[in-house]
């Protein structure tokens, strides 16, 4: 996934938002079982002023929107709750704001500081929408992971059902991160238009994203091969239920190499790589420091190549590197080798290979991100995979153009964008073979 600058900028600084890290971390501070849950829309006010927020109250904190700075989905976990239906929540900001307010079942109300700023602040519940699907847990053994189950209007006899994999980083159910501006909704609206030519979905919050982020307190604690794990738990539920006749999984660019190694154990029938990688993360790695480090001059760039393929070998053999320059710190903090080293293990083309059921290979040729090369790679892995490449689709699912960098990110944060024509043809026949 693409990723933003961390910075946003509130309306007339009464907010400024810094999500800094990739994964949540910290539990709750709740002084009793939290009462309150789903979606409130509201605002914080102040002199005449009003800055519209979103709060999802999930387990373990709650998911914050700020429409005007295009954040969606940041985890909070600031939240404490007294008697007297009395609530405080402290937004993670560069200038702490700290919201004090009282909760009834009909909306919440109260004031809010930050620094030398006041302000009210007013919220009411929002009901779910149908068209989303129904909530869905299911128990991996290492935490509840939450997601939405969307079945297609006749269900009089079972149906096929498709298990969604998202990319990578904090990516939730609909295909959004919170660390890059705005949303797409890419799996929701493909599970909506799958659910039209009578195929159910279920689309979840990897550990870490969405309603299932608690389930990380740090990077550090994960690894690659816990969403395999999660992938497999969630596929094996799928396959039980008498609902449904057969069990697609598809995922999603980094979630193609998880849902291609969780079909091999799952008793999957079909699996979909949608804008899936056909090379090892370590050699997509390279390529891209090669590109990035071109601006710097040639002595600072060799440094850089020569301390990244040390830390790229190392980690490939499974040991973790101790000292990592300043130019390289973001990229391999120890807190994330861990899951380089497990992800290294993988190749998506040999993992591929290695499926007995069908496969198809889906790639846009206006993505960005991913290249009609790496579909390529991966159909010579697997010979016999189905190959569609969509006209104009981009990596978010949208149409664009692939000669318009800015305009083709723009559609990474418009959800009003509809899908790229064809792909949820391309997916349904499949599975409908």
């Amino acid at each position: 996934m693409r990723t933003n600058p961390l910075f946003r900028t509130g309306l007339a600084s009464i907010l400024v938002v810094t999500a800094s890290l990739a994964w949540a971390s910290g539990p709750v501070d709740s002084s009793i079982t939290s009462p309150l849950s789903g979606r409130w829309d509201g605002s914080l006010s102040t002199e005449g002023r009003e800055l519209v927020i979103t709060l999802d109250f999930v387990e373990g904190g709650a998911l914050l929107d700020v429409p005007a700075q295009m954040l969606f989905g940041l985890p909070i976990t600031g939240i404490s709750f007294a008697p007297e239906n009395k609530v405080r929540i402290e937004l993670p900001n560069t200038v702490p704001l700290v919201i004090d307010a009282t909760w009834t079942a009909d909306g919440i109300t109260g004031n809010f500081t930050q620094a030398l700023t006041t302000g009210t602040v007013s919220f009411k519940p929002v009901a779910p929408d149908a068209n989303d699907g129904a909530p869905y847990a299911v128990d991996t053994g290492r935490g509840k992971l939450q997601g939405s189950l969307l079945l297609p209007a006749d269900m009089t006899k079972p149906v096929p059902v498709v298990l969604f994999i998202a990319g990578s980083g904090p990516t939730d159910r609909d295909g959004n991160n919170f660390s890059v501006p705005g949303k797409s909704d890419s799996m929701k609206l493909l599970a909506r238009a799958l659910a039209d030519r009578g195929i159910a979905s279920l689309r979840y919050d990897k550990r870490g994203s969405g309603e299932s982020f608690s389930l990380v307190k740090s990077e550090a604690d994960l690894v690659f091969d816990d969403y395999i794990a999660d992938a497999s738990v969630l596929a094996r539920t799928l396959k039980a239920d008498k609902r449904f006749s057969s069990l697609t999984i598809l995922g999603h660019s980094e979630g193609a190499l998880v849902g291609a190694c969780a079909a091999l154990d799952s008793g999957a029938d079909r699996f979909v790589s949608l804008a899936g990688a056909g090379f090892p993360i370590y050699d997509v790695l390279k390529r891209q420091l090669e590109s990035q480090s071109a601006d710097q001059d040639e002595t600072k760039r060799e440094a850089i190549l020569k301390e990244s393929d040390a830390i790229i070998d190392s980690l490939k053999a499974g040991k973790t590197v101790d000292t990592v320059s300043d130019d390289l710190q973001e990229l391999f903090r120890p807190s994330v080798q861990p899951y380089f080293i497990s992800w290294f293990k993988h190749d998506p083309k040999a993992d591929l290979a290695k499926l007995a059921i069908p496969v198809l290979i889906v790639q846009g040729d206006a993505d960005l991100q991913i290249s009609i090369e790496d579909a390529e790679a991966l159909k010579q892995g697997k010979p016999d995979a189905g190959y569609a490449v969509i006209k104009g689709m981009n990596h978010v699912l949208k149409t664009a153009s692939a000669d318009d960098v800015e305009g083709n990110y723009k559609t990474y944060s418009d959800p009003a964008l509809p899908l790229a024509d064809g792909l949820a043809d391309a997916i349904a026949q499949f599975i409908g073979k």
